[in-house]
């Protein structure tokens, strides 16, 4: 008996993330963008990556009553004299500051998140480029003070090529079933 239809459904019903949360979650990561790009946030940003499993497209519905998550990283240069917390608590601060962001905020050891009422977080994580070597990228974590080497675009290349190589996206498939 081929079950192909029904897997189809569960997937769609039960796993994956609906287009309509998706569309929730750019909107609100474009405004999230807006607000880094005219705040007085100090490092120059030199552009936004979409990390983690929205990035490599194995987000999945959250546990009923929990909110889902998304990974947003900011790719900024370097600013003189600045340790690794500074990066992250200077970002956590300019959304404090906000009217519109001061009560969603968490500032953690790696980033900054953004919680809207029990349906999506958003975590914002500086990512240093070329701090020590040109097009080198680290993350900064503020409980050690160290700026830890981290390669998020390689990785997320890795990941769709070998969902590519698996046909029908299951590697995708599959990995939204571990999560879930």
């Amino acid at each position: 008996m081929k079950l192909v239809g029904s897997f189809a459904d569960f997937l769609r019903d039960t796993v994956n993330l609906n287009q309509t949360r998706i569309d929730v979650l750019e909107s609100s990561v474009e405004s999230i963008k807006d607000f880094i790009k005219d705040s007085d946030w100090t490092p120059r940003v030199w552009k936004f990556v979409e990390q983690g499993s929205w990035a490599h497209d194995t987000i999945i519905k959250p546990v009923e009553g929990s909110e889902f998550d998304a990974d947003l990283l900011v790719i900024i240069d370097p600013v003189e004299g600045w340790s690794a917390s500074d990066y992250v608590k200077s970002l956590g601060d300019a959304f404090l500051a906000s009217g519109l962001y001061k009560n969603k905020v968490a500032v953690w050891e790696y980033c900054v998140t953004i919680t809207y009422a029990g349906s999506r977080k958003i975590d914002i994580a500086p990512c240093v480029r070329g701090r020590l070597n040109a097009g080198e990228l680290e993350v900064c974590n503020a409980d050690t003070e160290k700026f830890e080497r981290s390669e998020p675009v390689l990785y997320t290349d890795w990941v769709k090529e070998k969902n590519g190589y698996s046909g029908s996206n299951s590697f995708r498939k599959v990995t939204r079933l571990l999560r879930a």
